[in-house]
């Protein structure tokens, strides 16, 4: 049985859409990611521009600013090495290995312009 005061991943996918991270870089949107069952949890994972519960509880706020929840489709290997803190890699290293900024990925208020 669901909890209903979860979010639910299904939900932020139908409410967001998702966006493919190529390994040249490029970001777009996809329409072919319509709920969990669309992609390899072993090799993929969707991850939030903004924290799922960071969004959740300050959503008002995001909203006035202008900023905009994005899901990102992207290599389990990738999502490890922009947010594990045991397997983070820094900014330059990760540009240098997946041709994108950690920026562009994960929201900040420290480097985030708003």
């Amino acid at each position: 049985m669901s909890n209903p005061d979860k979010p639910s991943m299904n939900a932020d996918i139908k409410e967001f859409g998702v966006h493919v991270v190529t390994p040249a870089g490029r970001i777009f949107k996809t329409d072919k990611i319509q709920s969990v069952n669309d992609y390899n949890h072993y090799s993929h994972h969707i991850h939030h521009y903004i924290k799922q519960q960071q969004y959740n509880r300050d959503k008002k706020w995001f909203i006035e600013k202008g900023i905009q929840q994005k899901l990102f489709l992207i290599p389990a290997i990738m999502h490890q090495h922009l947010e594990d803190p045991i397997y983070r890699l820094s900014e330059k290293d990760f540009l240098k290995k997946y041709k994108v900024s950690r920026q562009r990925l994960l929201f900040n208020k420290s480097w985030s312009e708003y």
